[in-house]
């Protein structure tokens, strides 16, 4: 079937979808204060676990050939049923902004601001501080941190944006849970309350977790700070292999806290 959506853009140089092309760079979202959603799951459990009242979809963009009868439906199930809320795509404009391939309508949301800080307050249970550049390793570690009951993520300057297609999709939205807070510099003086994984450090297996702790991943192939503390560091033995991917390395070190600390 054609889709009766009232809004058909067919150009590339449309001023609206120039904005949704510029979204798929770290700097078109930063500016716009906008990210693409994409994947039916994703964006059913978007709806239905409310996490649309935190981001609000302002648009949503759909594939020329994709059936009304379908769209119709998923208006209704979405709750989101304005008629200006929807914008059918010539299907080469689409198949630009569905990075994954989903053929499936993409929601364009508002993000929260960027809000950075020089300091950190006290840590509350696990908090993971994140150097990490590579949204797919982004997105898949946020996954397992949701998984294990992690709140905040704390983002060091550099690293890849948490709102990044490839991070969302990774995370299977999972980052849209989480709380994240951008540090300004990458001056930040480590305390008693800071804790790396290294090469060098106390064996994870006899590691005796804190309750309250952030724990650093080191950057990808540089490792940690120097300023970190010997007995502030934690080593995953392995055979083999001289390291491990962060992802890997950080969801161990995310489990082993989680068992440390489970509930009987």
């Amino acid at each position: 079937m054609s889709n009766e959506s009232p809004f058909f853009i067919s150009s590339a140089q449309n001023a609206k979808y120039k904005t949704w092309e510029s979204l798929l760079t770290n700097k078109g979202r930063k500016k716009e204060g906008l990210f693409l959603l994409s994947g039916e799951k994703v964006l059913s459990d978007f709806i239905s676990e409310n996490i649309s009242s935190r981001y609000p979809v302002k648009s949503v963009l759909v594939p020329k050939n994709f059936s009304t009868d379908r769209l119709a439906a998923l208006k209704s199930k979405w709750g989101l049923e304005t008629p200006n809320l929807y914008f059918t795509l010539d299907s080469l404009l689409f198949k630009e902004l569905d990075a994954a391939g989903t053929d499936f309508p993409l929601f364009v949301c508002e993000r929260t601001k960027d809000d950075s800080v020089e300091h950190l307050p006290k840590p509350n249970g696990l908090e993971l501080v994140l150097p990490l550049t590579d949204p797919a390793n982004m997105g898949a570690l946020c996954r397992t941190a949701l998984s294990f009951g992690v709140k905040t993520v704390i983002l060091t300057p550099g690293a890849c944006d948490p709102f990044h297609p490839k991070a969302l999709r990774a995370s299977s939205g999972g980052t849209l849970k989480l709380n994240f807070i951008y540090l300004s510099s990458n001056d930040f003086k480590p305390n008693h309350d800071d804790f790396g994984l290294d090469l060098d450090g106390t064996n994870i297996y006899s590691f005796q977790w804190p309750q309250n702790l952030r724990l650093w991943l080191g950057e990808e192939g540089q490792g940690l700070k120097p300023s970190f503390l010997s007995k502030n560091k934690i080593y995953i033995p392995i055979k083999g292999m001289e390291s491990l991917n962060a992802t890997v390395a950080g969801s161990i070190a995310i489990f082993s806290y989680s068992n440390s600390h489970r509930k009987n």
